[in-house]
């Protein structure tokens, strides 16, 4: 059986050297021209790849109607919360699994080497099961044509708990489309992925992702969601404190106010009583010397009544001796 006039029972390449040198091959020319501008399937996906060393390495198991399984890959790269990157190699993982923290962006290299000639493209998406598990990747973005290496694909957790995924588990799923280049219609290579670009290692593109080029500063790429929590846990606890001072000062501007309160009543009433007593002491004085000078004009009183007594008895007695010595 043949397409395009070559057959397809070539094997698979069987290092990474000859998957290299066969995309050097085809990198231009379409080994299978018969096959449409469109979305390749299992067949067709299978054909590239042995023929123009689309990838390496290659499992059939891997391979789906229309898309090829990626896994992870030896290199993941970590911004810690004090934006200093961390790289965690495949073979550090704990008992096997990648940890991807909670609220957190993980960059995961991929498994697979690409070799993409100049009339095929590709796009990734995050596996279902990881979305479920609250895993995003975002839309699935395109590699150019031409673009050779290995591609880094940024797993966000918006979950508040660790994620674990096994080493040999399926990431991603990776789909494959024919564009409509042809080479006999770009003679003069005006089609071409940028030289620089090519061959480059996960790093580069860490760093070019990296770099602000306004300031010229590096800038540390990480979800905003630690910090807010960790702001809003910051003002949770001025929040705290703003309460529990409102509270001691309110506390305390009660019982001053009722200190306040009493001493000012205190002051008033002990004035006030100091004033009443003064009056009633004054009160008694000019009672006791009215009551004395009562006293003092009765007994006067009796004198002058017994003085009057006395006068009125004298004159009665001269009275009647006068009676007496009249002549008869």
């Amino acid at each position: 059986m043949s397409a395009g006039g070559l057959s397809v029972e070539l094997e698979h390449a069987h290092s990474l050297k000859e998957a290299t040198f066969r995309s050097g091959t085809w990198s231009h020319v379409d080994p299978y021209p018969k096959v449409a501008p469109s979305l390749l399937s299992q067949l067709e996906i299978e054909k590239y790849i042995k023929r123009a060393g689309l990838i390496y390495p290659f499992a059939n198991e891997r391979l789906k109607t229309a898309s090829y399984e990626g896994r992870i890959g030896d290199r993941i790269f970590i911004y810690r919360p004090d934006g200093r990157r961390k790289e965690v190699l495949k073979e550090n993982f704990f008992k096997g699994y990648l940890r991807v923290p909670a609220n957190s962006i993980v960059f995961v290299e991929s498994d697979l080497t690409f070799h993409l000639p100049l009339y095929i493209g590709l796009r990734f998406n995050l596996q279902i099961l990881h979305v479920h598990r609250g895993l995003l990747l975002g839309t699935g973005p395109l590699i150019d044509p031409g673009f050779t290496g290995k591609i880094l694909i940024p797993l966000h957790n918006l979950t508040s708990a660790d994620h674990y995924i096994k080493a040999d588990e399926g990431l991603i799923w990776i789909e494959f489309t024919k564009t409509t280049y042809e080479f006999l219609n770009d003679i003069e290579k005006k089609v071409e992925f940028p030289d620089h670009k090519k061959g480059r290692d996960s790093e580069y593109w860490m760093n070019k992702a990296a770099k602000d080029h306004l300031n010229g500063t590096t800038v540390p790429i990480e979800t905003s969601i630690p910090k807010a929590i960790t702001d809003a846990k910051n003002s949770e606890r001025i929040a705290l404190k703003t309460r529990k001072l409102i509270e001691t000062i309110g506390f305390w501007s009660i019982l001053g106010i009722f200190v306040a309160v009493m001493v000012f009543y205190d002051t008033y009433f002990r004035a006030t009583y100091d004033k009443v007593d003064s009056v009633q002491r004054q009160l008694d004085g000019t009672l006791i010397s009215y009551r004395n000078s009562l006293e003092k004009l009765r007994t006067d009183v009796e004198l002058l009544k017994a003085d009057n007594a006395r006068l009125t008895e004298d004159g009665n007695s001269g009275s009647d001796g006068r009676s007496s010595n009249a002549p008869d």
